[in-house]
């Protein structure tokens, strides 16, 4: 399995949250350096998100409203 470097940045920022949700504009901040929620990164964070659930193969639990969890 071969990650890209933004997938990677994303799936090691939600192992080391432990199982606590992180914010998506935290990792919008991880991913492309943005300090904001920006309405049109939100897409690409589910683009990338469904990406690590089929290539990594790990649960990702959306918290609606505030961001992503990794379960299990």
């Amino acid at each position: 399995m071969t990650l890209s470097p933004i997938e990677t940045a994303l799936l090691t920022t939600l192992r080391e949250a432990h199982g606590r949700a992180v914010a998506s504009w935290r990792l919008y901040e991880v991913a492309w350096g943005l300090k904001a929620d920006y309405d049109g990164y939100r897409l690409c964070l589910k683009v990338y998100i469904c990406k690590l659930r089929r290539k990594a193969g790990v649960k990702i639990k959306a918290e609606r409203g505030f961001g992503y969890r990794l379960q299990g």
